[in-house]
């Protein structure tokens, strides 16, 4: 007798999946399915439309879908999992109060010792920074940027009265301690037929110099972070995973300094940290236009896995390829990529 084998449905569900058996009306079978076809948690399968998962999973109809609401009861469960996620994240971060942040910073050295190139990276995120010499704020931004670590600022005031006080003013003994007046005999009076002159001593009195106060530093501020789609000028908070789009800042200049004639480098980028996740680098942008008060940056972003994302962006000005000015960041708000 030929034994016929049956063919076992595959229910093992794929790694970070939700039970989906907790939802009434779905058993293991229909679990299977929902699996195969991509639909993997309860917050893929909340976004979706009744229409939408009958076409994506054979056997299924709008009416058995809607009457034993499946996307309502994937709704409550996928806001009870985010609570819960939130809460042991929370218990979590008063646990641990400290991390390390790690960096490799490289520098290329002539035979004079001098740094021709300075190069910078974050193991964490990736992302990375190269630039031309020794630019010390340049390194400080790129540290605090990526630790969120506030530098302390010394104000222009303090540096000028510290350079006063290091100057090195030499001061004789005889100015600091009193001393008697010299009696001399008086000289013969003058005439032309004496032939001689009194002389006078010229002594060099010390005088400290104040130098002159710095400008105030100018400041940048990043006003609006948005995400828009090309057949809309208006900002979106969802996008399906391969859906095209891009990043806009709006920068404000009215707190920098009016460069004049010299060319500004406006340098932007922008990531997204996705919640509980890792961080994505999804571009940067450098741009050359005229000075003015407001100044609009586009980055065409990269395509990311679902989840929900939260948005971050920071921008700096150069005046030039080596010597770097103000900068700014900026937190956004949550974008869900589906």
């Amino acid at each position: 007798m030929v034994r016929k084998q049956s063919r076992i449905l595959n229910t093992v569900p794929p790694i970070k999946s939700d039970d989906f058996r907790l939802i009434k009306g779905i058993g293991a079978v229909l679990a299977a399915r929902l699996y195969d076809a991509g639909v993997c948690t309860y917050k893929q399968l909340a976004f979706l439309s009744p229409a939408k998962l009958a076409e994506m999973v054979t056997g299924l109809s709008v009416k058995q879908i809607s009457k034993q609401d499946w996307i309502g009861q994937a709704r409550k469960l996928a806001s009870r999992k985010s609570s819960s996620k939130t809460s042991k994240r929370a218990t979590l971060n008063k646990a641990v109060h400290q991390h390390y942040e790690n960096f490799t910073v490289e520098f290329l050295v002539n035979e004079k010792h001098a740094v021709r190139r300075t190069r910078v990276a974050h193991i964490q995120s990736g992302d990375a920074d190269t630039w031309a010499g020794w630019e010390a704020k340049q390194l400080v931004n790129f540290l605090a940027r990526h630790t969120g670590v506030r530098m302390p600022v010394e104000r222009p005031e303090k540096r000028a009265y510290q350079a006063v006080l290091n100057q090195d003013v030499e001061i004789r003994d005889s100015e600091l301690q009193p001393t008697e007046p010299e009696i001399r005999p008086s000289p013969p009076p003058y005439t032309a037929s004496a032939g001689y002159e009194i002389p006078v001593k010229e002594t060099a009195t010390p005088v400290l110099q104040f130098p002159a106060a710095a400008p105030q530093a100018s400041t940048l501020r990043i006003r609006k972070l948005e995400v828009l789609t090309p057949s809309s000028d208006h900002p979106v908070n969802f996008l399906r995973q391969d859906q095209p789009y891009l990043v806009r800042l709006a920068l404000d200049l009215t707190g920098v300094n009016d460069p004049g004639d010299l060319p500004l480098i406006y340098k932007a980028s922008v990531f997204a940290r996705q919640l509980g996740g890792t961080r994505h680098s999804l571009g940067e942008v450098f741009s050359t236009p005229n000075f003015s008060k407001s100044v609009n940056l586009d980055i065409h972003g990269i395509g990311l896995p679902p989840g929900t994302y939260r948005l971050e962006a920071f921008a700096e000005i150069r005046y030039d390829e080596v010597k770097s000015g103000p900068t700014g960041s900026l937190k956004g708000g949550l974008l869900q990529v589906r």
